[in-house]
């Protein structure tokens, strides 16, 4: 309950009211929508982890249906037509686990490790998803945001069924060549 809490209390200093929808399961999360339009409100935060990300495609669909901006923990919220996401760069957690990974490979004791705290966070900020709601995003908000979408997720994705061949390139090259198609489709993830 530490985001709760967190969320609570951002909310007094800087003199919000905010109302707690809770869901559980798929009914519950259409109870909360319905909810959400009775009170008129103005935002929506959902919450962090497994049942809201699994539900991911739901709640966006929800919340546009509802015309309400929405704040995620996850990019990948942001990038399939989330308004914004802020929370741990799962990349990072990926290269933490593989630094852990090497250093007891060469013989470092996991119970002699640190436990690790996510150190590296993401804001990803959707402006086709911003325009969709009628919504300018402050210029203050994009200078400060890791990534900003472009264009609605679906321009992003490969229109045919095919796959594509395998490349050959390996590490940042395969990263570069795939942004670099990406451009070519008409989608970019613009970094600042």
């Amino acid at each position: 309950m530490r985001f709760q809490t967190d969320v609570e209390e951002a909310a007094h200093v800087v003199g919000l009211s905010i109302q707690i929808l809770r869901a559980n399961n798929e009914s519950e999360i259409d109870d909360a929508f319905n909810g959400l339009a009775q009170t008129q409100a103005g935002a929506l935060l959902v919450g962090p982890g497994p049942f809201f990300d699994s539900r991911r495609d739901k709640l966006i669909a929800l919340a546009a249906k509802a015309g309400v901006p929405a704040a995620y923990e996850s990019r990948a919220t942001a990038i399939a037509g989330g308004l914004i996401s802020y929370g741990a760069s799962v990349q990072d957690g990926y290269r933490q686990v593989g630094v852990y990974t090497g250093r007891i490979l060469r013989g470092e004791k996991p119970a002699d490790l640190p436990v690790l705290q996510p150190i590296k966070f993401q804001f990803v900020i959707n402006l086709q998803t911003a325009k969709t709601l009628g919504l300018t995003v402050p210029a203050n908000l994009l200078i400060v945001a890791d990534e900003v979408m472009q264009m609605a997720a679906a321009a992003c994705r490969p229109t045919s069924t095919h796959k594509a061949p395998r490349s050959n390139l390996v590490g940042d090259q395969a990263h570069t060549a795939t942004r670099e198609q990406s451009a070519q489709r008409g989608c970019w993830l613009r970094r600042w």
